[in-house]
């Protein structure tokens, strides 16, 4: 958006952009949004991991669209405080309830929630940003030989923007891939398992669900001692512990339970013993 907003620009005079301003803009942006992700979704995951997340990537946002103006060359740019400001508020605002959004729902709904609310808000700061700029030029000084403009510039942004995309698509794919055949294998298994990180549910498989007779996604954040209460300690031991599993109506399911490390945290699988104790009830 901000690259080819300044593609679109028009101006009275020839405008360059500077090439060390634009890289670090860019630079800006991607570490910016990796830093904000990050602590969005780091454990244990909250709401106010997802509100400080999103505040910083929305800030990160600002700094690249306003980087990227300083690098509009030759020329002085005059700023309209209050628009700065309201850019700032949009996209730091727009920003945190978005991924505010997604910490709360981390399913299909909360996804598309957040995306939606992600676009708008950095989409409202480039055009407000825009329309708190006021470019004075320099005529009598000329351009330097390393901005690019023109025809330069826009084969620049289609490569970065075309890199950024089918970058991200691979990681997005690639993830997607794995992440289904690791959870193919977890549902074949004939007990439950859940992941957890920190006492937080990260996953959980198919059998894990029906115990509880809840959607994957209901679970997916919900705190280990929520579901599994006598599991006061969550260090991994393969020793067989029983325990009780509430269900959603509040059932308390007799279950065995067995822990143990995992690369992503700890995994946890859960066997319905309740047929044994009842057997052992009628002896």
């Amino acid at each position: 958006t901000h690259f080819i907003a300044e593609l679109a620009y028009r101006s009275e005079w020839p405008i360059g952009f500077s090439c060390g301003l634009t890289a670090l803009s860019l630079g800006i942006a991607v570490a910016g949004a990796l830093a904000g992700l990050a602590l969005a979704a780091s454990q244990p995951r909250s709401k106010w991991n997802g509100l400080a997340g999103g505040a910083f990537l929305g800030f990160a946002i600002a700094a690249m669209h306003y980087i990227g103006m300083a690098a509009v060359q030759p020329a002085i740019l005059s700023y309209a405080t209050p628009y700065v400001v309201a850019s700032l508020i949009i996209a730091a605002g727009g920003a945190s309830i978005a991924l505010l959004c997604l910490a709360v729902d981390p399913g299909f709904r909360g996804i598309s929630i957040a995306a939606t609310l992600l676009i708008l808000s950095i989409c409202g700061l480039h055009f407000t940003g825009m329309a708190a700029v006021t470019l004075i030029p320099l005529p009598t000084i000329e351009a330097d030989a390393d901005n690019l403009t023109g025809a330069p510039f826009a084969i620049m942004v289609a490569v970065v923007v075309t890199a950024i995309l089918l970058l991200g698509l691979t990681g997005v794919v690639a993830s997607q891939h794995q992440n289904r055949r690791f959870r193919l294998l977890a549902d074949a298994t004939f007990e439950g398992i859940l992941f957890h990180r920190n006492g937080i549910v990260t996953d959980v498989n198919a059998v894990f669900c029906c115990l509880l007779r809840q959607k994957r996604e209901r679970l997916i954040g919900r705190r280990l001692q929520d579901l599994l209460p006598r599991l006061t300690d969550t260090t991994p031991s393969e020793q067989p512990i029983e325990g009780e599993l509430i269900t959603e109506e509040g059932e308390r399911l007799p279950v065995e339970v067995l822990t143990r490390a995992f690369q992503h945290g700890n995994v946890v699988a859960v066997r319905d013993i309740s047929e044994r104790r009842a057997a052992e009830h009628r002896i």
